[in-house]
């Protein structure tokens, strides 16, 4: 096996209960399009973010090891998850909050001339047929998870990004900017609890572990990965987490066991 370890923020705009999971705005829930952004779509996005707002970490995941070493010609390489994959739970019709599958699941690294893809297929329809990749639940960021994420006090992270945004809507002369500035420190003043859920989901966590059985390429001019082989199923391990409600983000951290020959 080779393992390849992976990390970083992504973004995902999608809209929260109660609101239904195709509310393109937000209404009720607690994740919001504002004025001039696209509507929500539930589009898991490693990489180039739509509409990124300001005052959180640039999204973007990496490869960060390979079998352990940190000095790997694939470190740097872009992870993707391809064919705007989503979380399909839908208001608890497939799957209840933290156990919902992603999908299409198309694995995908990228890097120079090397690309590598694997597929595990799921087709969401009324009726599940198959449950490859469930969340396992809402768990909680360890200590040294959280301290690492910055987000080991919750308050001072919500209180840090409300002072950046009453600086930068001071400054703001664009009044749609400026609508769009008020209106994120409203929500960041509304749920400002700890029993708040925009509070808590920054450290909340929901792992995954499966496989990728389906159809992959590989292609490796480099031999980067030498023997990696399509023939058996790969394992795959990873969790997503520090949901940041304001800038519609979290983070993302795992591994993939490649099999060899």
């Amino acid at each position: 096996m080779r393992t390849v370890r992976f990390r970083g923020y992504f973004q995902c705009r999608l809209a929260t209960d109660p609101d239904d999971f195709t509310n393109p705005r937000g209404q009720d829930g607690w994740t919001f399009a504002f004025e001039g952004e696209p509507d929500l779509d539930r589009v898991i996005r490693f990489h180039d973010p739509v509409a990124p707002r300001s005052f959180a970490p640039a999204a973007g995941v990496t490869v960060v090891d390979v079998d352990g070493d940190a000095t790997h010609r694939l470190v740097g390489a872009r992870v993707t998850l391809l064919e705007n994959a989503k979380f399909e739970g839908r208001n608890g019709l497939v799957a209840t909050a933290g156990s919902e599958p992603i999908a299409p699941f198309v694995f995908a690294i990228e890097k120079d001339a090397f690309r590598l893809t694997r597929r595990d297929d799921y087709l969401v329809t009324n009726v599940v047929q198959r449950r490859p990749h469930l969340g396992r639940g809402v768990t909680r960021l360890s200590q040294a998870e959280a301290t690492a994420l910055g987000v080991q006090d919750p308050l001072a992270f919500r209180s840090s990004r409300r002072s950046a945004l009453d600086a930068a809507v001071a400054a703001e002369t664009d009044p749609v900017k400026r609508r769009n500035l008020a209106s994120r420190i409203e929500q960041l003043a509304n749920f400002s609890q700890p029993s708040d859920i925009q509070f808590a989901s920054l450290t909340f966590k929901v792992p995954y572990k499966h496989q990728l059985r389906h159809a992959g390429t590989l292609t490796d001019p480099a031999g980067l990965l030498p023997g990696v082989t399509l023939a058996a199923p790969w394992d795959i391990s990873y969790w997503m987490g520090a949901w940041d409600a304001d800038a519609l983000q979290a983070f993302v951290e795992g591994t993939v066991s490649l099999t060899t020959t």
